[in-house]
């Protein structure tokens, strides 16, 4: 029997691979070359052109690929192998796009030159992905034109399906790529949007890279830490108020509250009954979940609002059951 046929992906990854080969041998390649040389568009040829980016001392400049002569080649320390590894099975999360393919070739690669080999790399350092990123396993996703687009400051034009099932077209400045309990958001702030929003890339239908750019904000105008200081997931609506919210923690929940952290605000009081949780947070549907997932667990101390509405979504639950 004759070798099987080399699949799509495959092919175009040995393509690519080839380009840096080139490139890293010190042949500086023009947009052109890249491009007859993968057989693909000149546009496809500068997206795969920037996701060569990622490899130290490759840069494109002014429609040219090259390899900066000051990168040397060092065999990587023990630190960088053992972070390399772990980088490795977090990289699972980028599913099939051309930055997730490049990573872990990249990171094979110099794990394979350490000077102490590590074997069964693949197990004994394990990224559980739990149902995985759902929109990167097809190739013709728009993520390696959103993670372009945030890294050269350029307006997108999104087409955007929120939860509900409505549809928006929106221009928006892309500021963050943000992995949140598995799954890929874009931060992103349109012109007429208040604050950023986190865009769930799964329900991005379409990105398409405008030519004009954008500054990036400064540290004060922006900062991914301070957006999420006062959430409890990945919502930020600045309507939601700020609020202590303390609830009473039994049985398992409360054990396991001693030894976990929720948010950067939270503190543990232990008591009687168990464990009292304090922390100051959006009090929005997440904080909602949160609590109803500890079921019978979970008593809410305050505030009065929450605590009437954790009731009332108890209740209607426990009425499905009658």
């Amino acid at each position: 029997m004759g070798e099987p046929l080399e699949d799509e992906k495959t092919k175009n990854l040995r393509t690519v691979l080839q380009v840096l080969v080139m490139v890293m041998n010190g042949k500086r390649l023009s947009r052109h070359e890249v491009a007859k040389h993968l057989g693909f568009k000149l546009a496809v040829a500068d997206r795969k052109m920037l996701a060569l980016t990622v490899v130290p001392g490759v840069q494109v400049k002014r429609g040219e690929i090259f390899c900066d002569g000051r990168y040397v080649t060092e065999t990587p320390s023990d630190v960088m192998i053992l972070a390399g590894a772990m980088a490795l099975s977090v990289s699972r999360i980028f599913g099939s796009s051309s930055q997730a393919m490049l990573m872990r070739k990249l990171l094979e690669r110099m794990i394979r030159g350490a000077r102490k080999q590590i074997s069964h790399v693949e197990r004994k350092f394990h990224f559980v992905e739990r149902g995985g990123e759902k929109a990167l396993e097809s190739p013709s996703h728009s993520f390696d034109e959103i993670s372009q687009a945030v890294r050269d400051s350029n307006w997108l034009l999104l087409t955007y399906r929120h939860n509900d099932g409505t549809r928006e077209y929106i221009r928006v400045r892309p500021l963050t790529i943000t992995i949140f309990e598995h799954q890929l958001y874009l931060i992103a702030q349109g012109q007429e949007m208040s604050a950023p929003y986190p865009f769930r890339v799964a329900r991005i239908e379409e990105a398409e890279i405008l030519d004009e750019t954008f500054e990036y904000p400064s540290k004060d105008d922006y900062s991914p830490d301070a957006l999420f200081q006062h959430s409890l997931g990945i919502h930020t609506d600045p309507a939601t108020p700020v609020e202590t919210i303390q609830v009473q923690l039994s049985g398992p929940w409360a054990r396991y509250a001693l030894s976990h952290r929720w948010h950067r605000t939270h503190s543990n009081e232990e008591n009687a009954a168990g464990v009292l949780v304090t922390m100051r947070v959006r009090c929005c549907r997440e904080v909602d979940r949160w609590i109803l997932g500890m079921g019978e667990h979970a008593k809410v101390i305050a505030p009065e609002s929450l605590r009437a509405r954790i009731a009332e979504a108890l209740r209607r639950g426990a009425e499905r059951y009658e």
